[in-house]
């Protein structure tokens, strides 16, 4: 092979060394173990919001009217209120 004068023949620049192979999947494990764990931490130890509102009704109908195709009847129970 005959190579210009003043450059060097690389026999190994295009081929992939085992140190190279070794180090590139080490650091994508270690990459995705760290994405897991923050990940985890992050789903199973925050805080989670709770749903406290409650649904009131009464029987008025003229005050707080029902909706549309809505009667008494499908009020189940009766009425809600907080003196209940």
């Amino acid at each position: 092979m005959t190579m210009p004068q003043g450059r060097r023949a690389e026999p190994h620049r295009n081929r992939l060394s085992r140190r190279h192979l070794l180090k590139g999947a080490l650091a994508s494990g270690a990459v995705t173990l760290a994405s897991q764990d923050r990940t985890e931490a992050s789903t199973s130890l925050a805080p989670k919001p709770i749903d406290a509102h409650s649904h009131i009704w009464s029987r008025d109908v003229k005050t707080f009217p029902l909706t549309q195709g809505s009667t008494l009847a499908d009020l189940d129970p009766d009425s809600f209120t907080t003196a209940q």
